[in-house]
Parts: structure tokens; sequence; C-alpha cells
């Protein structure tokens, strides 16, 4: 049986590497139109039904997934209390919680790179989806947060968009090859990774 989902434009050190779409955007340079988004259609066969997934809570989900100018994702490090043996594609779901006072009391340096990201406004982040697979990623490593910090990872923008608390035993999953999906997938998220099962057809 084969299956029409969206999916990726290459994986991590194999075959030829296609550059990953981006969200459409609007005329004002470095601002994401959040009602469009980019075809990514492709197909899954019955084998590879079963993917592995990580529930994230908005507006971090979405940052791993929509990608700046050079091609590279807002958020290229998702910051964990655990570390984790696997590595492969893996599915990212939004989760459903919503923080209205999101920006509230944020540092307006901070604020900056949403604004960049498409999200420096409360009406962009009602857009995002919830609830539902907006993409993909490929989970390449998992390194500790005390030895992260003095890598060429640990920029400005990457510690504004995640917890790199030293000396807590926290972990850093670092994302590749993101790919933003059609459109959301539906689904109900879990605590840690989990099996998301393709629903055929």
């Amino acid at each position: 049986m084969i299956l029409a989902i969206p999916s990726r434009t290459g994986s991590h050190r194999h075959g030829t590497m296609r550059r990953p779409a981006r969200a459409a955007t609007t005329r004002n340079a470095g601002r994401l139109d959040f009602t469009i988004w980019p075809a990514q259609p492709t197909h899954r066969t019955k084998e590879d039904m079963n993917v592995k997934a990580l529930t994230i809570r908005q507006p971090w989900a979405s940052l791993t997934v929509l990608t700046d100018m050079t091609g590279r994702a807002f958020k290229q490090v998702e910051t964990r209390p655990r570390n984790t043996n696997y590595r492969g594609r893996l599915a990212i779901h939004a989760g459903l919680a919503r923080d209205l006072w999101f920006f509230m009391g944020m540092p307006e340096k901070d604020w900056r790179h949403f604004q960049a990201a498409g999200l420096g406004d409360p009406f962009k982040m009602e857009k995002l989806p919830y609830g539902a697979i907006i993409g993909e990623v490929t989970l390449i490593d998992s390194v500790p947060i005390d030895e992260l910090i003095v890598t060429s990872y640990a920029t400005d923008r990457e510690t504004t968009f995640g917890d790199w608390s030293l000396g807590r035993g926290r972990y850093g999953w670092i994302l590749a090859d993101p790919v933003m999906y059609e459109k959301p997938i539906p689904a109900r998220g879990q605590l840690g990774l989990w099996n998301w099962e393709v629903e055929a057809k």
C-alpha cells in the first residue's frame, strides 16, 4: 500500500541533498505568512508507516522546521533534560498548549529573534498549528549542554530559543534537514519520543 503524506527533501549525509523549502513569505522581508504552507508531497511505503515523533510546545515546534534565508532552521538545538541514543528522522508534533502572554516581560533583544522568524506578535502565534504533526527533521546527535555551550551551536539566537542552563545535566538534541509539511496532520502527542503511526487512507 502506498500512503501519500508530506515528507522530506533528503536525508542527512546520504544521497543528494536539496535545499529545504521555506515557508511562503509576505511582502515584508523576514515576515513569514503562516496561513500558507509550502508543498512537500511525496509517498511513504507500508514499511515506513511508523515514525519516531517528538512533541514540542509552540512556538518552539515551528522554529525547528522554519528556515532562515540560509536554509538553516531557526532552532537547530532542542534542549532536553535527558539524553537520547536515537538517531534518524523525527516527526515534529506541535503540542496543544497555548501561551497568550508569551511575550510579556520578554527582553527586546530576545524578542527580536522571534520577530526575525515572523513570530513577533500574538496574532502570528495564534495562526500557528497546534495538536498536529507539522514537519520533520533528522536527529543527528545529543550533546550535554555543558559541552555544547562552547561550540558554534551556542549562538545568541539558539540560546534564546532553548533552556541552556549549565550544571543541570541538560542535553542539546542536534537537529538537521528541516522540512515543514504542506498541511499539519492532526495527532495526539505524548511525552518523550513516541511512535507516530501514519494512518493509511
